[in-house]
């Protein structure tokens, strides 16, 4: 099952929809401010809340998640240079990828359950989430949405490099 949304939006707060192939939405998606990185995921067209994710700092190591009654922990287990390894502890997936490029895959053992990747539609930069399971598209969708802010995060740190003139001035 392919889902997608549009990451500007979402980052800036306002509500972002997420769209099946066929473009029907399915989810909404919003930032929360009340922390440094927080995301909901309501139902559509109930908009009746469904799940959370929220981390206390935005260089988080930790991330708590609720999808429906259910409470689960994102923590990344090792950093990488780049390429950070999370664990979602009760779902018992391991998430790998490349915060630079944006894309992650999520094993369950040896079955693949989550990925996700940008892809550049109309509309702008777009991410597509690939799930294996229906009952898993909430739950992969706020990762989603918490990864990509990690990236949005950790780019604005960045410093530019180091700029030097040689001769006189």
């Amino acid at each position: 099952m392919d889902l997608y949304f549009e990451t500007a939006p979402l980052q800036s707060g306002r509500i972002a929809s997420v769209r099946d192939v066929d473009n029907h939405t399915l989810l909404g998606v919003r930032r929360s401010f009340g922390t440094a990185i927080g995301f909901r995921a309501f139902s559509f067209p109930e908009h009746e809340v469904i799940g959370t994710i929220s981390a206390d700092e935005e260089q988080a190591a930790r991330f708590e998640l609720r999808v429906g009654e259910e409470s689960n922990t994102l923590v990344r287990v090792a950093r990488g240079g780049g390429h950070p390894l999370y664990l979602l502890r009760h779902g018992g997936w391991l998430i790998a990828g490349t915060e630079k490029s944006d894309s992650y895959r999520g094993f369950q053992g040896f079955s693949f359950v989550f990925g996700m990747a940008p892809v550049m539609t109309s509309g702008g930069r777009t991410l597509r989430v690939q799930v294996d399971k229906e009952a898993d598209s909430v739950t992969a969708v706020l990762v989603a949405a918490a990864l990509d802010r990690v990236r949005v995060v950790t780019n604005a740190q960045k410093k530019p490099p180091l700029q030097y003139s040689f001769g006189s001035a």
